[in-house]
């Protein structure tokens, strides 16, 4: 079933799948009434899940990019995710409000647990980004190229932040992070 909220907004998704979610009696006034386009900003706690790097990252030969946040202010929320295989439901009564689309944004399957996801989420639609956000650490992949090395870190370079590349604890599948001597002295 596809639909059209408004001109931003479709919802694609199988019919018994909504009345699985107690929408059984869905239709588009339940989203428009109370609900603002929330955006929505993805961050993870952990650069050493190989899981990470082959579902996010093209199979390790891209960046992980290690941040410092400023504090949130009050048009934004940081939601922890809970890990717990419950599909958050809706109350038949009401429309979806703010609430309800936290709600929804706080809970994944428990097989993501790995992600320590963290949410950033804001209905402001002023707030395109978060703003002094500083770049501390880039973490290469195990098959970044040296050309995507060299570019990132040509664009990035500061005595600020710290550049690694990924590797492999020997004899394991453990994921470690090493210097790289040679990308100063190129520099």
């Amino acid at each position: 079933m596809h639909i059209k909220v408004n001109d931003d907004l479709w919802i694609h998704a199988n019919p018994s799948r909504l009345k699985y979610l107690g929408m059984q009696w869905f239709n588009k006034d339940f989203l428009c009434n109370n609900l603002i386009k929330p955006r929505v900003c993805s961050l993870s706690n952990i650069w050493s899940s190989n899981l990470l790097w082959t579902h996010y990252a093209a199979g390790h030969s891209g960046i992980a990019i290690g941040v410092v946040l400023p504090t949130p202010d009050d048009s934004i929320k940081k939601l922890i995710m809970k890990y717990d295989n419950e599909v958050p439901k809706f109350l038949q009564q009401h429309t979806l409000t703010r609430e309800d689309v936290l709600n929804a944004l706080t809970h994944k399957s428990k097989e993501w647990e790995i992600e320590k996801e963290v949410r950033f989420v804001t209905f402001d639609t002023e707030r395109a980004y978060i703003e002094n956000i500083e770049v501390k650490e880039i973490y290469f992949g195990l098959r970044t190229s040296k050309d995507d090395i060299r570019l990132i870190f040509s664009i990035l370079k500061n005595d600020d932040v710290k550049f690694f590349k990924t590797c492999l604890k020997p004899g394991s599948y453990i994921l470690n992070k090493s210097d790289i001597p040679w990308l100063r002295s190129e520099s």
